[in-house]
């Protein structure tokens, strides 16, 4: 039992076996948040986000293409996305937004 419990912990329950190995998808989510309506598309292989664009009505005094940089390349994952949106003011990017409204967004949530 001891084996099986530690094959679980070591492989099953990892993020590499759950979704690394995972096919391709594209992603799309609009959310609307009081500061406007964001559109979400991704495009994500093997559980790594390998294009990301965001649409909509809401207001920003930075260039969104910044924030669409910083999540290229990056695990399509809650606790990835939370650190590196949480190392940005959010609010620079969508006005009256925060982490979790983006993240929600990102990882297909209504």
């Amino acid at each position: 039992m001891i084996n099986i419990n530690k094959l679980v912990e070591e492989k099953y329950n990892t993020w590499d076996w759950n979704f690394g190995h995972s096919p391709k998808y594209a992603l799309y989510n609009e959310l609307k948040y009081p500061g406007g309506n964001v559109e979400f598309n991704l495009n994500v292989e093997k559980g790594i986000i390998k294009d990301i664009k965001f649409f909509g009505d809401f207001f920003g005094k930075c260039d969104i293409s910044q924030i669409e940089s910083l999540l290229l390349n990056t695990k399509h994952e809650e606790e990835n996305l939370k650190t590196i949106l949480n190392s940005i003011n959010i609010n620079d990017y969508f006005l009256g937004a925060d982490t979790d409204i983006l993240i929600s967004g990102i990882m297909g949530v209504k």
